[in-house]
């Protein structure tokens, strides 16, 4: 039925888990399902730690992406996708995030509290997770931590949208920790997507700056407007518990007084408005998990939906007999139905709803960068990047822009590199953030091209454009960096100083017997000054193993003059 799916720096070991949010089990837990009907038990996917602990330069997202299942699935419907992503791409796997929603197994209360808050409905269960191009979120967990467990009674991937938002923003939180990425890009599957949208549209779920950090947000026959679709049915496929709260936030209307449901359009919290099935109704009708009935909901589709994030949305047409997906109709998954003009990213697919996440050129649309400058990818100098060459929706321009920003710390002279594994006609441009060009727009039709640019400190938009897109340009990304300018003595002259190991992790050393320089100025790549520091000719080290992984520049200065060096901490 419903599933979800969201959207990738570094090179870094294990991350180290938060005693408070996650829970141990057994490490046989998190690496094999629960056994099938001939006992056979499924080896999951696990991170490549030899690469990750291994001195490998390859190209990165701008983003990492983070993956969600849907209703009464698992994080395994995006293996299909993602293995192909790991061979064409070498974008490496991150870990998974494994959660339980059910934790104290009461179907009749709900809350939005967590482990180890005494009778908490959501507990995290440790996992491996190292610094990667994507991650899995999953809610196929017993409240043991067995993965896909053989009984259903805890209902943790059929459990309430907004518990599901709590484990995304908790997920979003260690992904920015792990990666030092400042976003996420989330794309999501039926109500995987709606898990993101509820998320995004109530600020309470928002990280510790007071801002959301998804970058774009990519729905997946995602029910907008909700799903009617024949209960009889999908319980025979998929074992739906029709009075799982995920069936109740799910509703389009209710069968017996056709009232809109409460979660998507707003209502009441009681079993005489949730009058949905002739005998019994849901196990709870908390909508909003705060341990009280009978209030009176906001629906998510009355609520502001931000527009400081890229959207795309993709839908199935698979279904002859009923249009559409066959669970969720063209409609309902257009983001647009509800928030009118809120992208122009609208594709389709010739699949049913259960096979949308295995549709890799469809899916690989709604990846792509924004088309939109004040929506660019964030970027750094001196790191490789890949990018996505992408069919455009129907009635949209052929052309492919892509967007990012970088900031320059110093006015200078950059080189801009871009590689591909095939011919490709693009076009390259700069500017400032209110649109004005900064030099010539450069195009090229070869598979590589290097060009110098001069550009003036600050933020600068970078566009990428690809002229004329195929269905099959997904397959085929490109990979670009920009270098910084070459630093030299500004004013001073001294050909003896010099500053090693470059790159470290904590240690610098130098010798400042002959310049005798007086301060040291540290600043990140932004320009923001990190410490300053008065020396003398006997000083010979500097610590910056305090300091976050990435580039930064110090500014060696004595009486007006001074020199300026380039260093990165890793």
């Amino acid at each position: 039925y419903f599933w979800i799916f969201i959207f990738f720096i570094s090179i870094t070991t294990s991350f180290s888990q938060s005693p408070y949010d996650a829970k141990s089990r057994s490490s046989d837990y998190e690496t094999r399902a629960a056994p099938d009907s001939l006992g056979i038990r499924m080896v999951l996917k696990m991170p490549n730690l030899q690469f990750r602990n291994a001195t490998i330069q390859t190209a990165k997202l701008p983003y990492p992406i983070l993956f969600i299942h849907g209703l009464n699935s698992d994080s395994n419907t995006w293996n299909t996708l993602t293995n192909y992503m790991d061979s064409q791409y070498q974008l490496q796997y991150g870990g998974r995030f494994d959660f339980c929603l059910n934790y104290d197994s009461n179907n009749a209360l709900a809350n939005k509290n967590s482990y180890p808050t005494p009778n908490a409905d959501i507990a995290r269960f440790t996992t491996t997770l190292v610094s990667g191009d994507y991650y899995y979120l999953n809610f196929d967990l017993g409240n043991n931590g067995v993965f896909n467990p053989t009984s259903t009674a805890v209902l943790s991937n059929q459990s309430a949208i907004q518990k599901q938002a709590v484990a995304l923003k908790r997920a979003v939180t260690l992904i920015m920790q792990i990666t030092g990425s400042d976003k996420v890009v989330v794309v999501g599957h039926s109500m995987g997507g709606l898990c993101g949208r509820e998320y995004l549209q109530n600020a309470s779920y928002y990280q510790a700056d007071g801002f959301h950090h998804i970058a774009k947000l990519g729905t997946l026959g995602t029910p907008n407007t909700g799903s009617n679709a024949s209960l009889s049915i999908l319980n025979g496929i998929i074992a739906i518990d029709n009075q799982s709260e995920a069936m109740r936030d799910l509703k389009t209307s209710y069968f017996y007084n056709g009232q809109p449901g409460a979660f998507l359009f707003g209502g009441i919290e009681s079993n005489s408005y949730m009058d949905d099935m002739l005998f019994s109704n849901f196990y709870n009708i908390d909508v909003n998990c705060n341990g009280i009935v009978g209030e009176t909901i906001a629906g998510i589709n009355s609520k502001v939906l931000p527009n400081n994030l890229d959207f795309a949305c993709l839908y199935g047409t698979g279904n002859f007999l009923t249009g559409g997906d066959g669970v969720v109709s063209n409609s309902s998954a257009n983001i647009n139905s509800v928030y009118p003009n809120t992208t122009n990213n609208i594709f389709s697919s010739g699949a049913i709803h259960t096979s949308l996440t295995s549709q890799i050129a469809e899916v690989m649309q709604t990846f792509d960068e924004p088309n939109s400058s004040n929506l660019g990818y964030k970027i750094n100098l001196d790191q490789l990047y890949l990018g996505f060459v992408s069919q455009q929706a129907a009635g949209q321009p052929v052309t492919d822009v892509d967007y990012y920003r970088l900031e320059i710390p110093a006015a200078g002279n950059y080189t801009f590199n871009e590689t591909s594994t095939a011919t490709q006609n693009i076009s390259v441009k700069f500017s400032n953030p209110d649109g004005s060009f900064v030099g010539n727009t450069i195009s090229n039709t070869s598979p590589s091209m290097s060009i110098v640019q001069s550009l003036p400190a600050g933020t600068i938009n970078l566009a990428i454009t690809n002229i004329n897109p195929s269905s099959t340009s997904y397959q085929v990304p490109y990979r670009f960096e920009i270098k910084s300018a070459v630093l030299v003595n500004e004013n001073f002259n001294s050909s003896n100083f010099n500053i090693f190991p470059n790159p470290t992790a904590n240690i610098l050393h130098f010798d400042n017997s002959n310049a005798e320089f007086q301060t040291i100025t540290i600043s990140n790549v932004l320009g923001m000054v990190i410490e300053t520091k008065t020396i003398s000719n006997a000083d010979t080290q500097i610590d910056i193993s305090s300091y976050q992984n990435g580039l930064y520049f110090l500014k060696f200065a004595k009486d007006g003059s001074s020199k300026t060096i380039k260093i990165m901490k890793n």
